[in-house]
């Protein structure tokens, strides 16, 4: 009798035992299953966000450029290289200019781009224009005056024929006529072609 008696205890001692891992095994499951879910969901949404967000051109680096379809690393470098040259893009339409990208890589882009417009454009096309009506306002130049800087900002003359210009001058006591620059050393018919009306004798 004893011995049925520990023969049963002992069964139901497994079958508890059976019944509590099952139990937990499945609750374990569960919850590993759930997580997978949420860890997939995450990243579902995370690539929709990537998907819909749209690239502003000059600011895009070579990993967000990569990420798009029909741009490998190498065309992604091609765009950047590009960007540089021109220093900026100034509409998405630019984009069809750079080596490798056609009008069908650029319909399957377009609504995945834009360019944000330059606050500043206009401010600095006044200062070039300032500039440049200030350049106007320097010249002529009397090269028997004219001291170092002045000089150098002739066409074609630099540091070095600036410097040979004024020992030259200073050697003869001055120049006589406009085309006695020509004497210099370095200065030839064809730089004289760039600066004779650009110079004056006083």
């Amino acid at each position: 009798m004893k011995i049925e008696r520990y023969v049963i205890l002992l069964l139901v001692i497994v079958v508890v035992l059976g019944i509590s891992f099952q139990f937990i095994g499945g609750a374990s499951s569960e919850n590993s299953s759930g997580a997978k879910n949420s860890l997939n969901t995450s990243v579902e949404k995370s690539e929709n966000i990537l998907k819909n967000s749209k690239l502003d051109l000059n600011k895009a680096t070579l990993s967000q450029l990569i990420r798009l379809p029909g741009i490998g690393p190498s065309k992604a470098k091609a765009i950047i290289d590009y960007r540089e040259k021109i220093g900026g893009f100034t509409k998405p339409e630019q984009l069809i200019e750079v080596s490798g990208i056609g009008e069908k890589t650029f319909e399957k882009l377009k609504d995945r781009l834009f360019v944000e417009a330059k606050v500043d454009t206009v401010p600095k096309q006044l200062n070039r224009e300032e500039q440049h009506y200030k350049a106007e306002q320097d010249f002529p130049i009397n090269i028997n005056t004219a001291d170092l800087d002045s000089l150098q900002r002739l066409p074609g003359i630099g540091k070095v024929k600036a410097e040979a210009i004024i020992e030259y001058r200073e050697s003869i006591g001055g120049f006589k006529t406009k085309e006695e620059i020509k004497k210099v050393r370095g200065i030839g018919e064809k730089t004289f072609e760039k600066i004779k009306d650009l110079i004056v004798i006083f």
